[in-house]
């Protein structure tokens, strides 16, 4: 029995100096100090204070560019960062907007390495596409990221988040929240389940997304299930192009390139047209009930698989040809073939209330809405109508 005991601790500081071997080459030739504030409260989360105490300590033995100094919350910096949950921590204040509220532990250890390790380098490894999306940020983005030390997910998202904060501290701030640390802060955005991210007091996603989702997400201030990698290309080579990306225009895009020809879609509005804006829809094959937005995402995402999307475009001009050449507001496409799937819009009146009441007994579409109205005799209908609150 002594001789496994022996046999189990020299295992274990094996496994400690290997990781500690890591860590030394991780930190190695780090050039930027990287000062970390701890704020603590005798009594209070106690088991958290002495965890993120011991992780920092751990990594100081590592590097001297990691130092740390410690307060309680009754301290004048305490009040002057605003912090006001224990143990808090925050990273170089007089650069970086970026706190930790909780201890770096579990599973939240490795998040806290790569963060300390992309501020020391001054290097996050954002995609070209994800610092095209934080450059076209213009407002103020407060980020709250909701984790736990047992969430095999949650460094995913974390380190998603420290990236923006670390590349864009000019606009974006950025808290993550440990929920076993901070459950009332948990229960008040009802985020129990983790990771959850919020931005601006918004929630804006739920579980862990790629990068480049997780900045869509942050730029649309909404959760986004597709990204549509942009294009610098001045022109575009292709077999069919394809004016319009709703259904009509999707479909005809994966099947043209199934097919074998080299096919993108170009769309001036919204992916989807009008089913993008539909909150409900019945009865499309397979499916008797979704909402529109959702199923436009299934679309683009399969066509996605298949060939490019050029959204945000408006075809300015089409010159006939060998090839045909299709010029949008952002580049030049020479192809054989053109595709014209524009869509429709409804026909308007203009008549006095038809915007105001559009869905509200206005309508267009009689096998969509005539449901609506089945069985209702029209003095009872208009009283309905009368007494709801107008949109």
């Amino acid at each position: 029995m002594a001789e496994a005991g022996n046999l189990h601790e020299e295992s274990r500081r094996a496994e400690e100096e290997k990781v500690r071997a890591q860590l030394e080459k991780l930190f190695a030739d780090m050039p930027n100090q990287i000062p970390l504030f701890l704020f603590t409260e005798t009594g209070v989360n106690e088991p958290f204070n002495s965890g993120a105490r011991q992780v920092i300590r751990l990594i100081r033995e590592m590097t001297s560019q990691v130092t740390l100094r410690e307060f309680g919350l009754d301290h004048a910096l305490a009040k002057q960062w605003n912090v006001t949950f224990p143990p808090t921590i925050l990273f170089d204040p007089e650069h970086f907007p970026i706190r930790w509220l909780g201890a770096p532990v579990g599973e939240e250890g490795k998040t806290f390495v790569v963060a300390l390790q992309m501020m020391g380098f001054r290097k996050t490894g954002l995609s070209p596409d994800s610092l095209r999306i934080l450059r076209k940020l213009q407002e103020p983005r407060a980020l709250k990221i909701f984790v736990s030390p047992t969430c095999p997910y949650c460094p995913q998202q974390a380190i998603n988040a420290f990236k923006a904060a670390i590349e864009r501290p000019d606009l974006i701030a950025l808290e993550i929240i440990d929920i076993q640390a901070n459950p009332d802060l948990a229960r008040k955005y009802g985020a129990q389940s983790v990771p959850q991210t919020f931005a601006n007091e918004k929630r804006i996603a739920m579980g862990a997304q790629p990068e480049e989702l997780f900045l869509y997400s942050l730029e649309k201030m909404e959760e986004q299930r597709v990204f549509i990698p942009e294009s610098d290309a001045e022109e575009v080579e292709a077999d069919l192009v394809i004016v319009g990306g709703g259904p009509a225009g999707l479909t005809a895009g994966i099947y043209a390139a199934r097919s074998g020809l080299k096919a993108h879609i170009i769309e001036k509005g919204l992916l989807g047209g009008q089913i993008a804006t539909t909150p409900v829809v019945e009865n499309y094959p397979g499916l008797t009930q979704v909402g529109g937005k959702s199923l436009v995402d299934i679309m683009v995402a399969h066509a996605l698989q298949y060939l490019s999307i050029f959204p945000g475009e408006e075809v300015m001009e089409i010159k006939p040809g060998d090839p045909i050449h299709v010029i949008t507001s952002r580049r030049r496409f020479k192809t054989k073939t053109v595709l014209l799937a524009t869509g429709a819009h409804y026909r308007h009146l203009d008549a006095p209330g038809e915007t105001e009441f559009s869905g509200r007994g206005v309508s267009y579409c009689s096998t969509c809405d005539g449901p609506l109205f089945k069985g209702k005799k029209c003095s009872s209908w208009a009283a309905e109508t009368a007494r709801s609150p107008r949109p």
